[in-house]
This record gives C-alpha cells, structure tokens and sequence, in this order.
C-alpha cells in the first residue's frame, strides 16, 4: 500500500497533539472534577463530548478551555 509519507506524518502528529491536549486538560482541571463529582462514567462521557463538540476550539486553547456544568439542562457549557 503506497501512503504519502508527509500526509500520515501530519495527521499522526495531530493525533498525538490531542492526546496530549486531553490528557493536559484533565491534569490541568482534576482537582475541579473531584469537588464536582465529575470523574464518573457519566462525568467523563459529557467531557469527551463537550470537547469533540467544540474540537476548533480546543485546538486553538488546548488545556485552557474552559466549562461549566449547566444544572437546568444537563449539559456541559464551553465558555
């Protein structure tokens, strides 16, 4: 299988960077997820789902991307 070499160095390379990016936030924002009993099956599903929506913007601010939980609608807010 013939692969552009530059092309699957990029987007393995973008690959990592998220990672990091997730992996960096949630370092970053633990101590505000256990006060907020957030670490939970739950917790994490809405995180991941919060960040997917919001993908260009994660990739501006990586780990600094701020949330709020939202109580009436049962949502995570990016702010």
């Amino acid at each position: 299988m013939i692969v552009d070499w530059n092309k699957e160095t990029v987007r393995r390379d973008g690959y990592f960077q998220a990672l990091l990016d997730v992996k960096n936030w949630f370092a970053r924002h633990s101590v505000s997820l256990k006060n907020n009993r957030m670490y939970n099956q739950n917790g994490i599903s809405l995180i991941l789902s919060a960040m997917a929506d919001n993908a260009d913007y994660m990739s501006e601010v990586a780990e600094d991307m701020d949330m709020y939980y939202d109580k009436e609608q049962k949502k995570l807010v990016v702010q």
